[in-house]
């Protein structure tokens, strides 16, 4: 493990709602919420992205965290091959609602929105209190021996590798060793 990530709830810049519940994210991907004026936006109906397949890192650990259930089904608007497309369908549409990691989702023109009050900063990341997040890992093969390889693993553990994960906005995951006993 080498750092700690923030799954965003992300939304066109134009929206004008700031902040959605855990309970509400809950009901958008159940297909309980449908319309933007259940959550205090305007009178449309939400246009949700979601990835296709529900292994994908952001499919995976919102299902867990969110849902407690790695196989639960999202009633989706449209249904994406990967990340990207999320954030630039929600880029172009006004009513889109997506999830993403935040260092890509900074990335692009969107809006993310507060988590129960809690913007996705980097301290709130940090101390667990914006309650969607994940570790990041580097993987290699077993009895990987190529000097480069190593050298990169030493690189991502160093004070510079530390530095620039902290720049994309992820927590380097020693400075927050206590977030893996929060979520058991």
């Amino acid at each position: 493990p080498v750092a700690w990530d923030a799954l965003v709830v992300i939304v066109h810049p134009d929206n004008p709602v700031e902040n959605i519940t855990f309970d509400q994210v809950r009901g958008l991907y159940l297909g309980k919420i449908t319309n933007w004026k259940q959550i205090g936006g305007n009178d449309a109906p939400i246009e949700l992205y979601v990835r296709r397949g529900k292994l994908s890192g952001v499919g995976r650990t919102l299902r867990e965290l969110v849902f407690a259930n790695y196989n639960q089904d999202f009633k989706a608007t449209y249904v994406v091959t990967s990340s990207g497309p999320v954030e630039k369908g929600v880029v172009k549409h006004i009513n889109g609602f997506g999830v993403s990691g935040i260092r890509r989702a900074k990335k692009r023109k969107l809006k993310l929105l507060k988590l129960d009050g809690k913007a996705p900063t980097y301290e709130n990341i940090k101390n667990g209190s914006f309650a969607l997040y994940r570790p990041l890992y580097l993987v290699i093969k077993r009895g990987e021996s190529r000097p480069l390889v190593r050298d990169f693993i030493k690189f991502a553990a160093s004070r510079e590798g530390q530095d620039i994960i902290r720049s994309q906005g992820t927590v380097p995951y020693a400075e927050a060793l206590h977030l893996v006993m929060k979520q058991l």
